[in-house]
């Protein structure tokens, strides 16, 4: 018990915990049967990151992610909610998983189940690319996209 105490306080002592909010953009590709019907999707998210730890932290975010229709004009939105963690894999690369519900947003109310996991390389403190799959989930089919995104942290 007072070796965990002792090395708790250590562990407190050297790391601040942060709140940060960080803005998402990017692009990519529809995976499953989506991709017989779309060609491409686009991504933003606004998110908010807490540290637990040096190497760990809490995310959350919402967004939008939209399907464009293959040789036709239009296509689907959702509109994802997740939370998950982040983990520092390696120096500047860290790996991701989040998980939540989505709404399809141009259809009557449908509620998905969402889950994306990846992975980020960080440039500086301030900005990553992240590679990830965000597939949404109902009624035993899995639709998504593969997706490379640009991330700023405020």
């Amino acid at each position: 018990m007072v070796f965990v105490l002792i090395v708790q306080s250590g562990f407190c002592q050297q790391f601040e915990k942060e709140m940060s909010v960080y803005i998402q953009g990017g692009i990519g590709l529809p995976t499953g049967m989506f991709s017989s019907i779309y060609k491409l999707t686009l991504n933003g998210k606004v998110g908010l990151q807490y540290d637990i730890s040096p190497k760990t932290n809490l995310v959350a975010e919402t967004g939008f992610m939209y399907f464009f229709k293959k040789n036709k004009p239009g296509g689907i939105s959702f509109i994802p909610l997740t939370g998950g963690i982040e983990y520092e894999a390696a120096p500047d690369t860290q790996a991701s998983i989040q998980i939540g519900g989505a709404l399809l947003a141009d259809r009557p109310v449908q509620i998905y189940f969402a889950v994306q996991p990846g992975v980020a390389y960080n440039f500086t403190e301030h900005t990553s690319l992240k590679l990830d799959y965000t597939g949404f989930v109902s009624y035993g089919y899995v639709v998504g996209g593969l997706n490379l995104s640009y991330r700023y942290r405020l």
